[in-house]
């Protein structure tokens, strides 16, 4: 049974993939901070927690010993990304860096990057020649990361990830991390989880990147998506406020990740209606 690590296991995608892996068979190593919720770990037989700072080598030791593959879902994201530049600092990059040197020679690694490291789209579909100008931070901290994988030569494959959609009952965002008229593809978190065990122990994926999100029917403007999820929240459209300025998000050329990794199962509608039923049993109708 092969042994893959997942930092940030904790959080959101690393719960699901997590258990993904550990339901394929493989023997699941969570690493996240000792502070995090790790309850989930208990319902399953092939999940083991190690607690510990990504920036400490004495945490990593343990983390990495003996396994055979890794996937790097640690990471500070925006809006705290943007505002706790030191923290950022300390986990993204040199986090990963420390990360790069705890893990055994011969494990591969499987990276979650972003598609923020383009900043705003500058083609109709953005393909993987689109250049890499971040205009956040956060998008910076993941190209640097990217840079620093590829120089450590192991072998890797690295997901550029888009915006992803958690089916909870979230907050709406104020404002939304998007202009109102601006082009804009999510993908469901239970999909990007599939993506992600998809690429354990998968040859060819390796020396790849890749980008990840939902598929043509995810593709719409920051209003459709915003007046979707106000509808489903029973929540007036006219309350949503928006960016000024594009950020990063844009549609993505994903023929070829669906092709290797098979993840894209939830429509915009399956959200959709995960976030009606969610709020009709808060509501108690």
């Amino acid at each position: 049974m092969k042994t893959v690590l997942v930092t940030g296991g904790a959080g959101n995608l690393g719960r699901r993939a997590s258990v993904i892996l550990a339901q394929k068979g493989y023997r699941v190593r969570v690493f996240d901070l000792p502070e995090a919720d790790v309850a989930f770990a208990d319902e399953q037989d092939n999940i083991e927690v190690v607690t510990g700072d990504l920036g400490r080598r004495s945490d990593l030791g343990p983390a990495c010993k003996g396994i055979d593959w890794a996937v790097h879902l640690a990471a500070i994201m925006p809006p705290l990304s943007e505002t706790n530049r030191e923290l950022a600092q300390k986990v993204n990059v040199e986090g990963t860096r420390a990360l790069l040197n705890a893990l055994p020679a011969d494990a591969p690694l499987v990276f979650a990057s972003s598609v923020a490291t383009y900043g705003p789209a500058q083609q109709e579909i953005v393909k993987l020649d689109h250049p890499q100008q971040p205009v956040e931070l956060y998008g910076s901290d993941k190209l640097r990361n990217e840079k620093d994988i590829l120089a450590d030569g192991r072998r890797c494959a690295i997901l550029r990830i888009s915006g992803i959609s958690v089916p909870a009952l979230l907050e709406i965002p104020r404002p939304w991390f998007f202009t109102l008229n601006q082009k804009m593809e999510y993908v469901h978190l239970d999909d990007v989880a599939l993506a992600v065990a998809a690429c354990v122990d998968n040859q060819e994926i390796l020396g790849r990147t890749l980008q990840i999100a939902g598929g043509g029917d995810w593709r719409m403007t920051g209003e459709d998506y915003s007046r979707a999820v106000c509808a489903a929240f029973d929540m007036p459209f006219r309350m949503a406020t928006y960016r000024e300025e594009i950020a990063w998000s844009g549609w993505y050329h994903t023929d070829r990740s669906q092709q290797l990794l098979q993840y894209q199962r939830h429509t915009f509608a399956d959200y959709i209606n995960e976030l009606k039923a969610l709020y009709q049993e808060a509501i108690g109708s």
